[in-house]
């Protein structure tokens, strides 16, 4: 669960530092484009783990398919909707991610466990609370909204894939194959980059490039690692939840350090309907394959 809670601050500081640098009225970059660059510098981080001999070619395959959905057709929905988008509506739109995490799980058992869908129920009124102002809205709410849940759809089925599959693999370390996932999202959004992205023009400002940096390096390299090993520590319902805890954590970023407003008694609420969420999570059965460290 620590993992989780680390990426959380991680991912919580991206939404603030992509709309402010990344979608900058002023110079924005142009998604496709970002969606390459980072994952092409989160695949650096694990390269030099990577070891083509101790994993199969099917194996192999299966967890770049895994990488292309969860990190690389991500972002090519995720970077598309925050220029259509406010950061506080693209952390709004994220919280759906639980219920289709919960609908997986139900589809692969084939029954809804009572204590995912309460954690689920409560999380997302949770989130709601903190972020929704019916009064702020723009001309592109809806499309962004669709954008984000493709986005969040893509996250929710690749993160429970991984969670499945990995256990499958044995005699090899999480550092040493994540390099595969990483190559996966890396081929898929260079793919859809090579087509789409503007190249000629694509000309980031300097403090830009080191908000590509981070971004790429610590919040998909690091964050996604982190993210996905933690994903197999512990239940369904816990890391479902969890998918929403960057929403409190986001506000709160953007109150110190982004100049942005918040309803202090909504926050507090909030995040007492998220804590309880996590420990109803905590109380379901254990899932077929969790890995505890």
């Amino acid at each position: 669960m620590t993992s989780l809670i680390i990426v959380s601050f991680i991912w919580a500081l991206s939404f603030g530092l992509t709309k402010t640098y990344i979608s900058d009225p002023q110079n924005p970059l142009d998604a496709t484009g970002v969606s390459a660059i980072r994952m092409a510098l989160a695949t650096l981080v694990f390269l030099p783990m990577l070891r083509p001999k101790k994993i199969k070619f099917a194996p192999a395959t299966v967890l770049m398919l895994i990488g292309a959905l969860q990190f690389g057709i991500l972002y090519i929905f995720y970077m598309e909707g925050f220029l259509l988008l406010h950061a506080h509506e693209v952390a709004l739109f994220t919280i759906f991610t639980p219920i289709y995490i919960a609908l997986a799980n139900a589809v692969t058992q084939r029954r809804l466990h009572l204590n995912i869908i309460a954690a689920v129920a409560l999380s997302i009124p949770g989130a709601v609370i903190i972020l929704w102002n019916p009064q702020e809205t723009n001309a592109g709410l809806w499309t962004g909204f669709i954008l984000i849940q493709l986005s969040n759809i893509c996250f929710a089925v690749g993160q429970f894939a991984y969670k499945k599959y990995r256990p499958k693999i044995t005699g090899v370390k999480d550092g040493e194959l994540f390099g595969w996932l990483m190559l996966g999202g890396m081929l898929a959004a260079g793919a859809h980059s090579a087509f789409a992205t503007d190249w000629k023009n694509f000309a980031p400002m300097p403090a830009q490039w080191g908000i590509l940096l981070y971004l790429g390096l610590f919040s998909t390299g690091v964050g996604c690692y982190l993210w996905n090993r933690g994903v197999l520590q512990v239940k369904v319902g816990t890391f479902a939840v969890f998918n929403n805890l960057k929403v409190p954590l986001g506000v709160i970023f953007s109150l110190l350090f982004f100049g942005e407003k918040a309803d202090p008694v909504k926050l507090a609420a909030g995040l007492i309907l998220l804590a309880a969420a996590v420990i109803i999570a905590e109380r379901a059965p254990a899932d077929p394959g969790e890995i505890k460290r």
